[in-house]
């Protein structure tokens, strides 16, 4: 071979070399762009021919959201060609379905974001337009089934969600299926009961559905959830439904026989209205044991050791055995209105809680004089009918 056409085939190989490597360069930059510019900005992308799927369809979904939620003709042809050129991809999809539910096509628009959901199970748009649509079409469960999807994908939407299975679980039709899917104890149920019962939502609803239903796996999970409702309850008043509640999840052997739950101060204070328990007070402190309650006390003014609510009305006989500086009292639960006050020391005294009350707060209170200290134990606080 000589060396001209040794020349002549290096400098071809080169050529080839070079073009290919362009090529490759070429195809690499327009893969980039299509991923940085599909989505942020889908009508740039689209100048690299041919345009990718992702351009295509996220320009149509731009096209739509600008126009309103109107799907028009250069947005169906966008999505059309979405779909012919990525069709196992999931926005094509969701965009075909928004095109056939703006057509009255509803099984079809269904059919499409159920296809397009199992293809990316974190598709939003598929997720919150099947959760409305199973609402509109009376598909209860499938509904249900996607509030705990929609909340994980946008947590945001957690009082918008809830506040719909509220008004699911208040319609007779639709409150077996809600009592179902709480049921199963879905990662959404111990939220659902604390958002709603902050909410107007009428808290003895929500008591009569977490009554019907199984106790959820965690111990934990389940005493909170039902101290919500019951304080919820508390707060609108229902104060013998939230009574009830509480006394259904406590064991026999320790019912009392009258209204006052453990009036010889022997069990740990606790943070439920029924029990006896503590508000934080600077310089308090306050101990249960087998001779009562013993309360040491630093401060100036009056203060509250601890309280429990008692539900009823009626006449009745207040009680107790107590030495230092402190008295029991009685007060209405809805104005705080004072009903019966135990003397420091103890001793007996009528009561009456009027019918307009409900329900009463019993407390004993710290009474410091001028030394400004108490140290006293109190014992045996009961309430009998007269």
């Amino acid at each position: 071979m000589s060396d001209a056409s040794l020349v002549v085939r290096t400098t071809r190989m080169r050529t080839a070399i070079l073009l290919g490597l362009l090529l490759l360069g070429w195809a690499t930059v327009r893969a980039t762009a299509l991923a940085l510019f599909a989505e942020d900005r889908p009508r740039f992308a689209m100048v690299f021919a041919p345009a990718g799927a992702a351009a295509l369809a996220n320009a149509a979904q731009m096209r739509i959201v600008e126009a309103g939620g109107t799907v028009d003709a250069v947005a169906r042809a966008q999505t059309a060609a979405a779909l012919r050129r990525a069709p196992r991809d999931a926005a094509p999809l969701i965009l075909a379905g928004l095109a056939a539910s703006a057509d009255g096509a509803a099984d079809r628009a269904q059919a499409l974001m159920e296809a397009a959901r199992a293809r990316d199970p974190r598709a939003g748009i598929a997720r919150y337009w099947l959760l409305d649509h199973y609402l509109r079409t009376g598909q209860r469960d499938a509904a249900l089934a996607e509030v705990g999807p929609a909340l994980r994908l946008r947590p945001g939407t957690r009082t918008a969600i809830f506040a719909l299975v509220s008004a699911m679980a208040t319609s007779p039709e639709m409150r077996g299926s809600v009592r179902t899917a709480l049921a199963r104890d879905p990662d959404w149920r111990e939220s659902f009961f604390a958002v709603q019962a902050t909410t107007d939502v009428d808290p003895v609803v929500l008591l009569h559905l977490l009554a019907t239903l199984p106790p959820p796996a965690d111990p934990s999970s389940r005493a909170r959830e039902r101290r919500v409702v019951v304080l919820a309850a508390v707060r609108a008043g229902a104060y013998g439904e939230a009574q009830a509640m509480w006394q259904s999840a406590r064991p026999e052997t320790a019912r009392e026989a009258g209204p006052v739950h453990d009036p010889m101060f022997r069990r740990p204070l606790a943070d439920t209205p029924f029990d006896w328990s503590a508000p934080d007070v600077a310089g308090m402190q306050a101990q249960t044991g087998r001779d009562g309650l013993k309360v040491a006390y630093r401060g100036e003014t009056p203060a509250t050791v601890v309280q429990q609510l008692v539900p009823g009305a009626g006449r009745y006989r207040l009680s107790a055995r107590a030495t230092g500086g402190v008295e029991v009292r009685l007060s209405c639960a809805r104005d705080e209105s004072p009903l019966a006050s135990l003397p420091v020391g103890g001793g007996t005294v009528d009561a009456t809680i009027p019918a307009t009350c409900g329900a009463a707060w019993l407390r004993v209170v710290a009474t410091p004089g001028d030394t400004g200290a108490v140290n006293a134990t109190v014992a045996d606080v009961r309430l009998f009918r007269a």
